[in-house]
């Protein structure tokens, strides 16, 4: 097979791995994409749409020159049998602080959110679950604004409930979730591109024996971005 070819088909093959890595266990977790809304002055308004295998969606408002506030949803299903779909969703609460330094083209965003959510399959098997996250991150921005270079460092804690079809007690799970974001295009449009890790960091004898969740952060879709005062990144 040509090389190229093996190329193309590399980021299926390892999703497809993943999946058989987890068919036996209960999906728990799959890691929300990172929101990254990059304001730079008061009145901005952001919104990010992406999708690959999960598809999520996220708004959010620069009440003043430092803070802002929004919201994100984000969805899971694998697809494949109406009888044995796994599936996961979660709505979360966001904000947080930014700054932005219009010399250097330097931002700094240190957001968290909180929000609730469920996963689970068609056969019995469901849980609902709490999630607390707090996000630093840094961006380096082009003059004209045509690209953006994105790296956070997010850790999230996951809160379950108590689970009767599985005899499972409340517990938690703690992740770090580094990711790496690219923008591409307009100053109010761009093409997203992200990609980033979900690694537990809390003990494994906290988590049930069938405890299973997707360790790839991945995203193509679409950024937006205006002033609700008429300009667009203070300009």
């Amino acid at each position: 097979m040509h090389k190229s070819m093996i190329n193309q088909f590399r980021p299926i093959a390892i999703l497809t791995g993943i999946l058989l890595l987890i068919s036996g266990c209960e999906l728990y977790y799959v890691p929300p994409h990172l929101q990254t809304p990059t304001h730079e002055k008061k009145g901005d308004i952001a919104a990010n749409f992406q999708g690959l295998y999960t598809y999520s969606g996220s708004a959010s408002y620069a009440v003043t020159n430092s803070i802002f506030i929004g919201g994100s949803f984000m969805g899971y299903t694998n697809g494949n049998d109406s009888t044995e779909n796994d599936y996961f969703r979660t709505s979360t609460v966001e904000g947080g602080y930014y700054y932005f330094d219009t010399t250097n083209n330097f931002h700094l965003e240190v957001m968290g959110g909180f929000g609730v959510g469920q996963a689970g399959d068609a056969n019995g098997f469901e849980v609902d679950f709490n999630r607390f996250f707090i996000q630093p991150g840094i961006a380096f921005l082009h003059k004209d604004r045509i690209v953006e270079n994105h790296l956070n460092f997010r850790f999230s804690n996951i809160g379950y409930g108590r689970q009767i079809t599985n005899q499972v007690n409340p517990f938690n799970v703690a992740f770090f979730e580094p990711s790496y974001t690219l923008r591409l295009g307009s100053p109010n449009i761009k093409f997203h591109m992200q990609l980033g890790f979900s690694v537990p960091v809390s003990s494994s004898s906290v988590r049930p024996i069938d405890f299973a969740f997707d360790p790839l952060i991945i995203g193509f879709g679409l950024n937006a971005k205006l002033n609700a005062f008429g300009k667009v990144n203070g300009k």
